[in-house]
């Protein structure tokens, strides 16, 4: 019997069908679980409702959940609406449809999770060498400590799916609408001051053609846009952490440049 976590993890999906097999196959394997797993749905219209069906039907012992929201919310109302839904365990984590778990994850993350931490911060490997050398680097320096208020870390050595939240903070702090590139590490600022870094608890961040990432750099006129949005918050943070935002900025453009070359 397998050991249920006093967490909820929720899993926004659209059209996700082509990725799920991955997600089920790597909660199926763990022998630590999340109290409940908990999908909305933003009326997809390929098979991902089928395949949840499916992973429901098979795992009778899981607590599996499926939403399906009443019209297309967007990205940030599908986050937004599985906070709202989220059941009521201490902590919640987040994960893309097109992400998925790596090892003993959960097994892992059982002792870490009695923390009087606001988020605990795990980490990713993805289908890019470049970013998983960064990562690597990174897990190193910062290993066993938290990660100091002027390092960002989000979509450069992890992804908000690497991101555990205190239920009842992220309650309490909803998702910016609309989404821009940026606004997750603004999200997340809130939480970062009390976080826990834990490094080998991994997630699988899949780089692809639809990702944010990529859409977002064939159109040179919106990435300048939002990249102002973002810096424009950045301008408003206290020297040090500009500084460190300012270099994690470009660090984060180089990367999508390299990756564009894969």
């Amino acid at each position: 019997m397998r050991t249920m976590l006093d967490l909820t993890l929720g899993i926004p999906t659209f059209n996700s069908g082509r990725y799920l097999d991955d997600i089920f196959k790597s909660i199926e394997t763990q022998s630590h679980v999340p109290q409940c797993i908990l999908f909305t749905d933003n009326c997809s219209s390929d098979d991902t409702r089928e395949k949840i069906d499916g992973f429901r039907r098979r795992n009778p012992d899981l607590y599996v959940r499926l939403y399906v929201n009443e019209a297309n919310l967007g990205i940030h109302g599908n986050y937004n609406r599985l906070i709202e839904r989220a059941f009521d365990s201490t902590w919640l984590q987040i994960l893309d449809s097109d992400d998925y778990f790596l090892g003993d994850y959960f097994a892992r993350l059982e002792s870490r999770l009695n923390t009087k931490a606001e988020v605990i911060v795990t980490s990713m490997r993805t289908n890019s060498a470049v970013v998983n050398v960064y990562v690597a680097l990174f897990e190193s320096v910062f290993s066993g400590r938290p990660i100091p208020p002027f390092v960002q870390v989000l979509g450069s050595a992890c992804t908000r799916s690497s991101l555990i939240y205190r239920t009842a903070l992220i309650k309490n702090r909803m998702f910016i609408d609309p989404i821009f590139d940026g606004s997750d590490i603004i999200h997340a600022d809130a939480f970062m001051g009390r976080n826990e870094y834990h490094p080998d608890c991994r997630v699988f961040y899949r780089i692809h053609a639809t990702s944010a990432t990529t859409r977002l750099e064939r159109d040179s006129t919106r990435a300048r846009e939002q990249h102002e949005r973002y810096l424009g918050y950045v301008n408003g943070l206290n020297a040090t952490r500009r500084l460190g935002y300012k270099f994690d900025f470009v660090l984060r453009k180089k990367i999508s440049g390299l990756l564009r070359l894969r």
